[in-house]
């Protein structure tokens, strides 16, 4: 984290960094508040279609699970979720 910072306050670029990291000064990096509806995002993952490997197979389905759950939980509040399979 502290290298993606110190880009930022190289005017390199921006970044997303948890709230704690404000703690961390840096010249030429300010740190602001992100403000928004819904602390959701959108979760994308690739893999190789070929890859049989039992850990990433019980990741996957424990990823759908939640995103499952995630799913009820957006249509009781009466918002719209994709989850592509």
């Amino acid at each position: 984290m502290q290298t993606i910072v110190s880009l930022v306050a190289a005017e390199i670029g921006v970044a997303l960094v948890p709230a704690s990291m404000r703690h961390w000064q840096r010249v030429g990096a300010i740190y602001r508040p992100l403000v928004a509806e819904s602390g959701m995002t959108a979760i994308t993952m690739v893999w190789r279609k070929e890859d049989s490997s039992p850990l990433l197979h019980a990741f996957l389905e424990m990823v759908r699970e939640v995103m499952a759950d995630e799913n009820l939980l957006l249509k009781k509040q009466k918002r719209l979720a994709y989850i592509r399979r």
